[in-house]
């Protein structure tokens, strides 16, 4: 047991804990003694309390008090945990105030949870019990309507609580009144002694002593209410339309509270219209029983205005109504849609009101009452009569008209119609539902008679020539309505007259016989025509047949063929002939011989014709050289080409049936010269390696360079040989032979540009000996450029090119004896020369 460092505040205080041995768990029970101790600090546990202010009444605030209780130490709290019991609240329903506040909206029993949390971590609390919220009563009260005659102003009292009692606490607002200015009756009545607004109070408590207020002000009005009201259009008031007044009562101080109306006050007395919430320029009306004699009746109307229970004022005043019309209107017989327009004339005023003729109105009616079926279209209408009195006064009377659909005629016939043939017509009208159609008439307009046919029965008609119809039908109704006429025209068109030709003789194997069209129709609508060509060429399969206006067909045999064309005019008319073809002669065969199978450019060749002509002879020969060379007629031709190309070489004969024979075709090859360019003249340096450099075009060439000099390893007979170190300037022949033989050779010119020999020494001293400082060779360097200095750096010669020596002079004056620098630029690949040249006295 460990020993507490205070026992007295049990049991929150300090153990110490001793360590005194230690033992094993096994079933042998080894130990031995220890020595230690350990020291546990305990906290206190914060002990909750709370408070709550009442009363708690629904909508107001509820507030809540920490209470804690420390009877042995004071502990140090950090924070707080509220809960309501108030789900609905949201997040209102939590808070982490010490003392917090809720609004609880609805009565009931709430649960609430408080925690509270000490610096140590310590938390104590929980339920701390439940709270009731009381329903809070709702104040509220009927202010009374009151004048100052008036014995007592009475107040009804309209709180409400929907459980419980209730206590009332009212103020007048009347000071004035001393004691009586306040009651706690439920309903009391209060007399005030003066006009003028008053604000009156009412408290409302409920015996869980919840509270509501309503404040609500009244005017007691003045005693003498003045009843005001015009009558609106009185010159012209008619009794079958309301009768409208408009209020202005008034009363001063204060407001009419009430307006009682008393439409007929010697007839109906105690026929009253009250309005309890009048004001100036409210409008009342009122609709009187009819009447058609007399022509007019007087009526009294009576107001009375009221501004508190006693304190009222009347107004009557007399008014004439005028007698309303009476109408009749007979029922309008049904119509058809195309019957023309006619006068109504069913209605009519029938009790002597007088006025001026009434006025018929509705859809497809004129302002002079006439009815257009038409205008109006298929169905019922209505139709209203107005009749206006002498008085104003309108009435009006309504009945109906049915418009009957008609058939919409329609017809078709069969769109062949050719001449001489039956045509069929069809009734093809769209009937309304609920119409039954039952004929239709028709007028061929070929001189016959009118017809008449069964609606919907197909007939035929023969018309006497070809010709275009203006064929008119319209359609009857079982009910007799007449369709509207339609006119359609009908043409019966003449019958195509088919006929071709052909050429006179045709050659194969170029059997294209082009056929000319011949055909034709009497209404000349020959570019209506469509075409059906049977070649008689079964054997061609589907090029046997072809739609087109003048055909070729391509016939590989000789024949005769039956060729037959039909002919379709623009409306569908068609007519057929047949032609036989035995115009068609064979082909005979072409074919040449050539002196050489091959040639070179430049090299003649002779061609011989050895075609059989078959029927007949021949008549004529046509050479195609392949070159665009063919107005050569002769059987033998000798012939040079201009050109190294692969020719096609053909020959046909014309025999003397006017058939040409096939053309046969042979390539003549003519082999090209080689060309050859030996490459441009060189210009080199002395003892360097030259690549020739040629251009050569042909095919299977073979090359050989000549003199065999200088060439690498004495190799010559290659396109591109290498001469190696060139001494002196040399000319090459380039020999090349090409396929087929040709041969042909160029030239080429090696310049060799000798190393400058520079002497370090000349003697411009008059004597014509060694006067100018000459170079050797540097002639030969087109773009050399030549400078001299002085030790000094100055320039004292230059030169671009090798035109003339230097002779020691610099601005036409000697130079002094003395050593100068040079430096010497050969140009053509040659690096630059320096160093150093002594004039000499």
């Amino acid at each position: 047991m460990p020993t507490p460092t205070n026992p007295n505040l049990l049991p929150f205080y300090t153990y110490v804990y001793t360590l005194v041995s230690v033992q094993e768990s096994s079933s042998l029970h080894c130990g031995q003694l220890q020595t230690g101790s350990a020291t546990i600090i305990v906290d206190q546990q914060p002990w909750t309390n709370a408070a709550v202010i009442p009363p708690y009444c629904g909508s107001t605030t509820v507030r809540f008090f920490d209470v804690l209780t420390y009877p042995q130490q004071i502990i140090n709290l950090v924070s707080w945990t509220w809960d309501f019991g108030d789900p609905a609240s949201g997040a209102n329903n939590t808070s982490t105030l010490k003392n917090p506040t809720h609004i609880y909206t609805l009565p009931g029993l709430y649960s609430i949870t408080h925690t509270s949390t000490s610096d140590k971590g310590c938390t104590g609390g929980g339920f701390l019990g439940t709270i009731r919220v009381n329903e809070r009563p709702h104040a509220d009260f009927i202010p009374p309507q009151v004048c100052l005659n008036d014995t007592y102003a009475q107040f009804t009292n309209s709180s409400s609580i929907s459980a419980g009692t209730l206590t009332w606490a009212w103020d007048f607002g009347d000071p004035a009144s001393g004691a009586n200015n306040t009651s706690t009756g439920q309903n009391p009545q209060h007399s005030y002694t003066a006009t003028g607004p008053y604000n009156v109070r009412l408290i409302s408590t409920s015996n869980f002593f919840c509270k509501d207020t309503v404040i609500k002000q009244i005017f007691v009005n003045g005693s003498f209410p003045k009843a005001i009201f015009t009558v609106a259009n009185e010159a012209a008031l008619c009794v079958n339309k309301p009768v409208s007044i408009t209020n202005s009562s008034t009363v001063f101080p204060g407001n009419i509270t009430k307006l009682e109306i008393i439409w007929d006050d010697v007839n109906a007395p105690t026929v009253i219209q009250t309005d309890n919430t009048p004001f100036t320029g409210s409008v009342y009306t009122h609709l009187y029983p009819d009447f058609n004699t007399p022509l007019t009746k007087n009526i009294t109307v009576h107001i009375r205005a009221y501004s508190g229970i006693v304190c009222t004022g009347d107004s009557l005043h007399t008014i004439t109504l005028n007698a309303s019309p009476k109408l009749q209107f007979t029922p309008i017989p049904d119509t058809c849609l195309l019957a023309d327009p006619f006068q109504l004339t069913q209605a009519a005023e029938i009790a002597g009101v007088p006025g001026a003729p009434g006025v018929y109105t509705g859809t497809g009616v004129t302002t002079a009452g006439i009815f257009s079926p038409k205008v109006a279209g298929v169905g019922t209408h209505v139709i209203t009569y107005t009749f206006t009195s002498t008085a104003g006064c309108v009435e009006s009377i309504s009945s109906s008209i049915k418009v009957l659909d008609t058939v919409s005629a329609k017809f078709s016939y069969v769109m062949l119609a050719c001449d001489k043939a039956q045509i069929i017509f069809n009734d093809e009208s769209a009937v309304p539902a609920g119409i039954v159609n039952a004929n239709t008439i028709w007028d061929f307009d070929d001189g016959s008679p009118i017809e008449t046919h069964t609606a919907g029965v197909p007939f035929t008609h023969v018309f006497p020539v070809w010709k275009t119809y203006h064929v008119k039908m319209f359609t009857r109704s079982a009910y007799g309505c007449n369709s509207t006429v339609i006119t359609k025209d009908v043409v019966i068109n003449p019958i195509p007259q088919p006929d071709f030709s052909f050429p006179a003789s045709i050659c194969l194997p170029h059997g294209d016989i082009a056929f000319t069209n011949i055909s034709t129709i009497a209404d000349g609508t020959e570019s209506t025509f469509t075409y059906l060509w049977h070649f008689g060429d079964v054997a061609s399969g589907a090029a046997d047949s072809s739609k087109a206006f003048a055909p070729t067909h391509h016939y590989i045999t000789t024949g005769p063929f039956n060729v037959n064309l039909q002919v379709t005019a623009g409306s569908g008319c068609k007519h057929d002939t047949t032609i036989i073809l035995d115009v068609i002669h064979p082909q005979p065969k072409a074919d040449f011989t050539t002196n050489r199978k091959t040639a070179c450019l430049g090299e003649n060749i002779i061609f011989t014709n050895t075609t059989d002509p078959l029927q007949g002879t021949i008549k004529d020969i046509n050479w195609d050289m392949g070159d665009n060379t063919t107005a050569i007629h002769t059987p033998t031709v000798d012939y040079t080409y201009l050109d190294t190309l692969t020719y096609r070489v053909s020959l046909y004969i014309v025999n003397s049936t006017g058939c040409n024979s096939d053309t046969i075709y042979r390539d003549m090859k003519v082999y090209p010269n080689p060309v050859v360019d030996a490459g441009t003249d060189r210009v080199v340096l002395e003892g360097i390696s030259v690549k020739m450099k040629p251009v050569v075009q042909g095919v299977e060439m073979k090359y050989l360079w000549t003199p065999n000099i200088y060439f690498n390893n004495g190799i010559n007979t290659i396109l591109a040989p290498i001469a190696v170190d060139v001494k002196d300037d040399i000319t090459y022949t380039l020999q090349v032979a090409a396929r087929g033989g040709c041969m042909r050779m160029d030239q080429v010119y090696i310049k060799v540009l000798k190393n400058p020999i520079i002497p370090n020494t000349f003697t411009p001293n008059g004597d014509g000996i060694n006067e100018k400082w000459e170079i050797t060779y540097l002639k030969d360097f087109p773009n050399s450029k030549v400078q001299v200095f002085t030790r000094a750096g100055q320039k004292v010669f230059e030169s671009d090119g090798y035109s003339k020596a230097w002779d020691g002079k610099y601005k036409g004056k000697p130079l002094p004896f003395d050593t100068y620098y040079y430096i010497i630029e050969p140009g053509s690949g040659h690096d630059p020369l320096t160093g150093y040249v002594t004039i000499l006295k």
